[in-house]
């Protein structure tokens, strides 16, 4: 990991954290602030959507700039496009269109089908449930296997291609926000914890954006002209 990176990476935890303490101070000294911050389409949300928007935008860009262009970094910020849609529910807070109703709950937003669905479960079959969970783990385990025998040309792919790096981590949180989803402690915390881990995510894709900058040659990065042809 080079110096820049390595920058990056400090400069992205700090201003996580700062996020992180300033929202759980608010929902633990401000009780009037909590319906906001927990609410669909509301401040914190609404925060991460914005970092969300902007994200993409870094990171289409730095894309484009890219030589090449390849397609896997690609996914960066097309994913964080869909990121986005589903922080603002597909523009339905703008344009007021019916939302689809799945197990007696309005649809927000696709990635909402996951604790919906755990819910289903649960209130039907919670045996099955168990071991829907349980298979889960189990195929997860399983995958860590190929995963870590290649760690050596993983970490190699990650050093070349640092917004990688950023991009999973971004994923990995939004994992955790669908776990806490599952409702074994008070709801209206447990839906706070949601929206704090997915503004998180929002913060780190825009570091991808940033990392994916530092992959240009330096005469391709955004915001630098190409020298001219010689005649």
């Amino acid at each position: 990991m080079n110096a820049r990176v390595r920058r990056l990476w400090w400069i992205c935890l700090a201003l996580a954290a700062v996020l992180t303490v300033i929202f759980l101070a608010l929902y633990a000294l401000a009780p009037g602030w909590r319906k906001s911050l927990v609410t669909e389409n509301h401040s914190l949300e609404m925060l991460s959507a914005i970092l969300a928007l902007a994200a993409a935008i870094v990171g289409f860009r730095a894309w484009l700039a890219l030589p090449g262009r390849p397609r896997i970094l690609l996914l960066i910020p097309v994913t964080v496009l869909l990121f986005f849609l589903e922080e603002i529910s597909w523009g339905e807070e703008f344009l007021r269109y019916p939302l689809p109703v799945v197990f007696g709950r309005k649809l927000h937003s696709v990635h909402d089908l996951v604790p919906y669905t755990l819910w289903a479960l649960r209130d039907r079959s919670p045996l099955l449930l168990n071991g829907l969970l349980a298979a889960t783990f189990a195929l997860g385990a399983a995958a860590m296997v190929p995963l870590w025998k290649r760690r050596a040309s993983l970490r190699e792919g990650l050093r070349r291609r640092p917004a990688l790096g950023f991009f999973f981590a971004s994923l990995a949180l939004i994992a955790l926000g669908q776990i806490s989803d599952v409702e074994v402690w008070h709801k209206q915390a447990v839906y706070f914890l949601e929206e704090l881990l997915e503004l998180n995510a929002a913060l780190v894709f825009l570091f991808a954006g940033l990392a994916l900058r530092l992959t240009a040659r330096p005469d391709e990065r955004p915001g630098v002209p190409r020298p001219a042809a010689p005649p």
